[in-house]
């Protein structure tokens, strides 16, 4: 738990920033970033919202994690190795989780990823980054058929504690 401690403190000062500011260049921080552009869009649900939030950042953690050799063990397995730039693979990680999101931005968010993966020399370590998408891929297969987007009516039965 300490390890995630300061990226949630991060996230919870980016959540308290007003939708549109940019506080985050896409030099900075990827992480951080990234989470930025999924704030900038967030809107109706909290439930959804914040099931959102988890589906990009369980994207971007086994991304990075596998682009590390997956020393923290991710959530899901992939087969990336211990090669791969961080930066690509969070960058790409958070692009296709949030198009599949929201794919009404969808360009948005390609000139949001070409200006990352930009920042990054061409070569061996950029592309093995960016292969770890399939973190993704294995993420929004996993939630396809979760059942979050199910209805159901709320019926009481009992009394107090049922």
């Amino acid at each position: 738990m300490r390890g995630i401690l300061p990226y949630l403190t991060a996230l919870t000062g980016l959540m308290a920033t007003s939708p549109g500011t940019a506080t985050v260049a896409v030099s900075g921080d990827p992480v951080l970033f990234w989470n930025e552009q999924l704030l900038s869009v967030l809107s109706g649900s909290p439930l959804v919202g914040g099931r959102n939030i988890a589906i990009v950042n369980v994207a971007i953690h086994d991304a990075v994690n596998a682009s590390l050799g997956s020393p923290n063990r991710s959530w899901l397995s992939t087969s990336a190795g211990a090669t791969g730039d961080t930066r690509a693979a969070a960058s790409v990680a958070a692009h296709h989780a949030l198009v599949a999101l929201y794919s009404a931005i969808a360009t948005a968010l390609d000139v949001a990823l070409a200006a990352s993966l930009a920042l990054i020399p061409d070569g061996t370590s950029k592309t093995d980054g960016m292969l770890t998408d399939a973190a993704v891929a294995a993420v929004l297969a996993n939630l396809a058929a979760d059942g979050s987007s199910a209805r159901s009516a709320y019926v009481p039965v009992g009394g107090p504690g049922h």
